[in-house]
This record gives C-alpha cells, structure tokens and sequence, in this order.
C-alpha cells in the first residue's frame, strides 16, 4: 500500500511513482550533494517501495536532513525552510502510517498525524492538512468515532474542493461513502463511490480506484446486486495484484472469499449439483489465501480479518474447537486494534461456541460484550452528526461562494464611482421600500404568532389525549397479563415447558390460557382476529367463552368446546356478516396418564424426535364464523419419552427479515425447532428470541408472535 506522503512542490519529474525507476533513485539520492535533491529522492522511494522492512529506514533519513537544516517548529524564513518543514511533515504523516498499519498503535498515529498537521498549518500546506484529516478519519471510523471522523471527512473534503485537488476530492468522498455505508444510506454511499471512482480513473491512482471498486462491491451486496459486486470486487483484485499492493491485495482477497460464503458461487448450476460444499470450499481458498499474504506483511488487521472469516467456516462446517481458536485469536487481535466491528464479530462467534459446548457463563459474557461492540456501532447519534456536518459543511460552501460574489461586485462598484449619486438614489428608493416591506412583514408575524399559538394550544389538547389513550391501552395490558394463564400455574402441571410470548404492540390478539379440571389440564394457543387493541378486545373475549365452557357448562372434551365456543362467538358477534373468532389448538393433557387429546383449527401443532418432524393434523376452519362449519374433530396422541410438542402461531413464520427481506416461514421454524429440541427449556426460549431479533433485523415486528413448547 502506498505511504501517506504529501505532494513536494519541487519533484523532480524524472522521479515518477513506478517501481522500476526505484535504482535511479537510489543512486541520485547517493551522489547527490544538495539535501533537496537528497530529500526529493528519498520521498519517492518511499512513494514506491512496498516492502514495509525497507521504506521506514528512507523515512528515518529524511528526517535526519530535515532536522540538520532548521529548528523544529520555528517560522519559516525563506524557500529552503518551506521545502524541509514540508519533509516533517511528511515524515510525521509516515510515521503515523507505520504506528497505525504496522505497529497497531492508533493512539501514537494520531499524535504522528498531529504533528504532520501542525507542520503544515505552519507553511499554509492546504493540500497536506487535506490529507491528513482523510489519514484521522479512517483511523478514528475504524475505532467508532464517527462523529469526528465525519467532522475531519468534511474539512478536508472542503480544502480539496476549494484547491481543485480530484485526488484529494476522491479520497474524502470514499471515506463519506463508507460512513453513509454504515448508516444504511446506500443511495448516498453509492453516489460518492462513484465520484470517487471516476476521480481517481482521472488522475489514474490505480491504488485508490481499486479502493473505491472494493467499496462499491461491498455496498452492491447489501444492494442484492450480486453480479455487479463480483465483478467489482474481481477488478479490485486485479488493479492491487498488478501494482503489487499486498496489503490491499488481503483485503480484497477476503472479501471475495465473504462473497462466496454469503451469496454462493454464481458460475455453480445448483439445478444440476449440491452448490453449498462448491460455495464454502472457494470461501475457505480465498480466506487462507488473504490470511497467507497477510502473515507474509505482518498485516495485523488482515490477519485479523482473515481468522475471523475462517472461524465463521469453521463454526458453520461444525468443527467448534477450531472455530474457537481463530476466533480467539481473532478477538485478541481486534481488541489489540481497538476496533469495535471486529471485536463484536469475534465476541458473537465466540458466544455461539460456548453456548454449544455448553458454557452458559462463558457464552453470557461474550454476549454482552457482542452487544456492547454492536451498540456502539449503530449509535444513532451519528446519522444525527452526520446530517448536522453535512449542512454546516454545505453552509461553509455557501458562504464561500457568497464572499466571491460580494468581492466581485465590490470591484464594480469602484469602477463606477461616477455613478454613486444614482447608486444613492436607488438606495434610498430600496430603504423606503425596505420600511415598506418591514410593516407588512411586521404585521404578518403578528397574525402568524396568534396563528402558533392557537396550534400550540390544539397541539396541547391532542398530547393529552394521546397521553390519555396510551394510558389506557397500558392498562388494558395489565388487565390482559392478568387473564393470561400464570406461568407457575402451567409450571405445577407442566414442569417441562416454555412460553415464548412477543406481542407486536402493547396488547396482543394472540394469547395462551389454561385450566384445570380434576386430573385434567387444558392449554390453549390461540391468534385472535386482528392484533393491538381489536386484537385484544378479542382475546379477552375467547378467554371468556373457554372458561364459560369448562368451568360453567363442564364440556370436557376439546373439540367440543371449540364448538361451544364458536357457537356463542357467532351468536354475539357476528350476525351481521362479520368473521370475528380465532385460529388455535386446545390440548386436554391427563397428568396422571400421560395422555393428551386435542382439537385445532388452522394450526397444526408439532411432535420433534430423533425421527424429525411430525405435523398434526387440523381442522381447516377458525373458531368463528368461516366458509366451512363443520364439527371439530378430536385427535390423541402419546408423547414419548424425548418428545417435544410444540404448538404456535403464525406470527413467528411471517416474519420478514433476513439478507432478502423475506418471510421466516413454517419450514425454516421447524427446522430451528428441531436443531432446539434437545436443549433445556430455558435456552430454547433464549434461542428463539435471539433467532427472532436477529432475523427482524431493524424491520418493523409484522404480527403477534407465541410459541409453547411441552415434554411429558
């Protein structure tokens, strides 16, 4: 990867950025007697060297002959002074390079950067400020300070902007494209990754261009543009290979290898063979081969990186001991380059490992540190920040270009000073109207303040009766929890079992209820027509109607009391065409025998053995008025020893979410089911909800969700 090194105003034109020149320049900083020459030299060996053992040593020179020819610090007197505190500030700027790429100190390469800009500020160096505030702001994204990585973004993309300076244009705007990135503004990431792109195609930086391709390749993956993010990754490669650029070729290298992983092999014929050992074996190629170029370099965030990858592989092919080594590996690394995003890949690896394995105490603390990395990731303050420097920065512009004008016209007006009396007149025309226009608008921000008042007022009114609603539906919440079947209720009769219950809004139409009834135990899971508050209303309403069933007209079997029930909810509701009631399954379970009888309507509660899945049968009609009335039919089953029985709504399989935005579905759920089924009670509970957020994502909950899970 290239240095961070300045533009000299006082290169030599025979010293061009290309490795086979590297001899000519080693001779000429040999033989030449003048430290300028001798300067100029050495900044473009380390331009052009590669080999991170070699170009530290020309830095270290350079340094040397800035020093033996002037005093640190001091003013600037003349030409000579400018050229060699422009060399420490170079010097510093490579120092800060090494510090953060090489040594992983990102606090002492913000202080080397530090330096570099305060040499600059000294010569008035707008071009080397630029470039050091695009060096600061990756170093502080990468540590999760976003804030002030977008401040530095924006003033050096203002500095390059004002200069005319495309290289310097394009390498902020990649950094901002990054940052949009991150807060899931594609549309505005894809916008600046092109303008950088076709930038640095302009003043042909290959390295750079190879930079922005590798980011565009990333952002189209998360755009489903699998094909255009392939290609942009392969062209990446390609330019960094053929420069020889092995830190970058890492880089690219691993994200190949990701793509493989996540999205498959686009050139595998799935229809005509199995694609997913094709897909993980390219994945795994690419991973060692980045991990392999990285190790060459001593590139610790490559390194870093690359195990990470292959730790995911590992977990997911099986192998746990060796995903865990990696993955610790990995995390020492990460926490080493105090990077939040890589130490939160590695921590939730690590968490998933120790909860297979079965150390819960372990696999807890990497979660929260998982959750800790995360958090401060998406801190929503930075697509505030952002916002906010985006407008000081296009204000700062503004004004910019307002001062030039005012310049211009300031010009004119001297050389029209034989016009000044006519210039007074229309000045003392445009006051009166000024006077004029001061009374109307006078007596309208009269009308609009008693305009506001009245609408802070209405505003006032309608706070309160939103407060008054919310109030409302909280409680009814409270009445809801308490019609709701108690957990240690079911837990008496029911010792193995778990609830896992998320409404989508403060009340719920799904619910669970139970009873008992001599030896018998009654559980019901149910989805009430509608969800929120109609949802509710209806809950409480089947509730009532079970419980006038078993308790009051003592109806024992199941299917006999969805009939009851669906006879009084038609009846009382739905005499005017309306199809109000509820979908779910009733289970009568006899403790003492072990034997369970049920009924359901549209659900088809689940049996999970070592043999896979068995779906129960149902009815296809809801317990209410439907297009079908036909009696509900009574089913029993025996639960045999490691058996689970699950039952569940629909909420949890209509979920949207996922890389595509698509539905869970019931076959996914039942495969994830089966993968829980031998686990405790509690961490099935636990899986589910992690399953269920982590699928959602940042998409909206769709429905009610409830799923109870029982052994004998």
């Amino acid at each position: 990867m290239k240095k961070l090194v300045l533009l000299s105003i006082i290169v030599l034109s025979l010293l061009k950025a290309q490795t086979p020149y590297l001899d000519s320049l080693k001779n000429i900083y040999r033989t030449s007697k003048h430290d300028t020459l001798k300067g100029n030299a050495l900044l473009s060996l380390i331009a052009n060297e590669f080999d991170d053992k070699i170009w530290p040593g020309y830095n270290k020179e350079l340094e040397k002959i800035a020093l033996r020819n002037l005093t640190p610090g001091s003013e600037p007197k003349n030409r000579l002074d400018y050229v060699y505190t422009l060399y420490l500030a170079n010097v510093h700027s490579n120092y800060g390079f090494y510090e953060y790429y090489i040594n992983t100190n990102s606090e002492k390469a913000m202080q080397c950067f530090d330096k570099s800009l305060e040499y600059n500020k000294l010569i008035k160096n707008e071009v080397g400020e630029a470039d050091i505030y695009n060096y600061m702001s990756v170093v502080l994204k990468n540590q999760g300070d976003l804030k002030k990585s977008m401040e530095y973004n924006f003033k050096a993309l203002g500095i390059k902007e004002k200069l005319n300076d495309k290289q310097g244009i394009a390498a902020a705007c990649v950094n901002l494209g990054k940052i949009y990135f991150e807060q899931k503004n594609f549309k505005k990431a894809e916008e600046m990754y092109r303008r950088s792109s076709s930038l640095y195609k302009d003043v042909k930086n290959a390295d750079g261009h190879a930079n922005t391709l590798n980011s565009l390749a990333h952002l189209y993956c998360q755009m489903e543009k699998y094909d255009s993010a392939l290609i942009n990754y392969k062209q990446a490669y390609f330019i960094v290979e053929k420069i020889g650029d092995k830190y970058a070729m890492s880089g690219v290298m691993v994200n190949i290898g990701e793509f493989y992983y996540q999205y498959g092999d686009p050139d595998c014929d799935s229809s005509k063979q199995d694609c997913k050992p094709t897909n993980l074996a390219k994945a795994k190629e690419c991973f060692e081969r980045s991990l392999a170029i990285a190790e060459e370099y001593k590139n610790v965030q490559g390194i870093c990186a690359a195990k990470n990858h292959l730790a995911r592989l590992a977990y997911r092919s099986g192998n746990y001991k060796e995903g865990k080594i990696l993955s610790l590996d990995a995390l020492e690394l990460a926490q080493k380059l105090k990077f939040p995003a890589y130490i939160g890949n590695s921590s939730e690896l690590l968490y998933l490992i120790e909860r297979k394995e079965g150390n819960f105490e372990k696999s807890l603390e990497y979660y929260q540190q998982y959750i800790v990395m995360r958090d401060s990731v998406r801190n929503t303050e930075h697509t505030k920040e952002l916002l906010k420097k985006e407008l000081e920065y296009d204000y700062l512009k503004k004004k910019e270009i307002d001062k030039a004008n005012n310049d211009k016209e300031l010009a004119i007006s001297e050389e029209r000073e034989n016009k000044q009396k006519l210039v007074s007149i229309f000045v003392g025309i445009g006051l009166v109207l000024v006077l004029v226009f001061a009374v109307i608008i006078f007596n309208r921000l009269r009308l609009t303040n008693k305009q506001k008042k009245i609408i802070e007022e209405k505003n006032y009114v309608i706070e309160e009766k939103q407060k008054e609603i919310l109030d409302s539906i909280h409680y009814a919440k409270r009445i809801q929890e308490t019609i709701l079947a108690h957990r240690d209720f079911i837990n008496d009769s029911l010792p193995s079992n778990f609830i896992y219950y998320k409404p989508k809004d403060i009340v719920s139409g799904d619910f669970y209820w139970a009873t008992k009834k001599g030896d018998k135990f009654y559980l019901a899971v149910c989805d009430s027509t509608g969800h929120g508050v109609p949802g509710a209303f209806m809950s409480l309403l089947n509730i009532g109607f079970l419980n006038e069933a078993i308790t009051e007209k003592n109806i024992l079997e199941p299917n006999e009391i969805f009939n009851y029930v669906r006879e009084r909810l038609v009846n009382s509701i739905s005499r005017e065409g309306q199809k109000d009631g509820f979908d779910g399954a009733l289970l009568c379970i006899d403790t003492k025998n072990k034997k369970i009888t049920y009924t359901a309507a549209n659900v088809n509660p689940v049996i999970i053995s070592g043999a896979g899945v068995t779906e129960l049968p149902s009815n296809r009609m809801p317990v209410g008025k439907g297009e079908i009335n036909k009696p509900f039919e009574l089913h029993s089953v025996e639960l045999k020893q490691g058996e689970t029985l699950y039952v569940y709504t629909d909420g949890f399989a209509d979920q949207f979410g996922g890389p595509k935005g698509k539905k869970f579905k019931y076959k996914q759920l039942n495969e994830l089911l089966t993968r829980i089924s031998k686990e405790q009670m509690k961490e099935q509970l636990d899986t589910l909800n992690l399953e269920f957020e982590q699928w959602r994502g940042e998409l909206e909950q769709v429905d009610d969700v409830c799923i109870i899970g029982l052994s004998l």
